[in-house]
């Protein structure tokens, strides 16, 4: 439904996807979904994918 959802938005950018993805939902007959799973309390990224990241790449051998 999600994936539905966003080609029906047609936009790439996170926050039209936050604006839009809940009514598109609900048009779409999914009027109770909890949002915050998919996009967090804000746009900015959760620390622990920071890390995350950091870490495999830390752990990811140079390819020259």
């Amino acid at each position: 439904m999600v994936y539905a959802a966003l080609l029906q938005i047609r936009s790439r950018d996170a926050n039209t996807w936050r604006e839009q993805l809940p009514a598109q939902a609900t048009r779409m007959g999914f009027p109770d979904i909890d949002w915050d799973a998919f996009f967090g309390p804000d746009d900015s990224p959760q620390p622990h994918i920071d890390e995350a990241i950091r870490r495999l790449k830390a752990q990811t051998p140079n390819q020259t």
